[in-house]
């Protein structure tokens, strides 16, 4: 059977573009996103980033609020010792974890934040984001606090009650 040449490009380009594109995100691993183009709407769209996939943390917090008081110790999740070896395992477990932060956070059970902390560094590393969380982390907090301190600054970064 002969292909025609108009195939044999349709074909090559089928297989090639996947590894320029693999060799591209390769090399781009670690570009940073301009600060302008962060806000802008078309770059979200394209990087699936909307009030549903990434809705603001004050909203999160006066969702909270509204569900006050919340059975923190019925309803906290058990994350088990063993890690689950599917990615989608790891992600929902993830957010579980970010879950039972923003709680920790409501409740001021800040004697809890460690854990979850090291719980979610742990699952990072094993999604291969670890570095990546590990470079967020430091930036947030470039100097060690008090147990005190850390409250209040915690306490000074929750929504005020109206």
């Amino acid at each position: 059977m002969k292909l025609s040449t108009p195939w044999v490009l349709a074909l090559s380009s089928l297989v090639l573009l996947p590894l320029t594109t693999l060799a591209q995100n390769e090399n781009n691993k670690d570009a940073i996103l301009p600060a302008d183009l962060i806000d802008d709407p078309h770059v979200r769209e394209e990087l699936g980033v909307n009030e549903f996939t990434a809705p603001s943390i004050r909203l999160i917090f006066d969702d909270l609020a509204q569900l006050a008081p919340l059975p923190v110790k019925e309803t906290k999740h058990v994350i088990s010792k063993r890690m689950p070896l599917d990615r989608s395992d790891l992600s929902l477990e993830i957010g579980f974890l970010i879950a039972e932060g923003f709680l920790a956070v409501q409740n001021k059970a800040f004697n809890d934040i460690e854990g979850i902390a090291k719980e979610l560094n742990r699952y990072g590393k094993a999604l291969g984001a670890g570095e990546r969380v590990n470079r967020h982390a430091a930036h947030c907090s470039i100097t060690p606090i008090t147990a005190d301190q850390k409250n209040s600054k915690l306490n000074s970064q929750l929504p005020k009650k109206t």
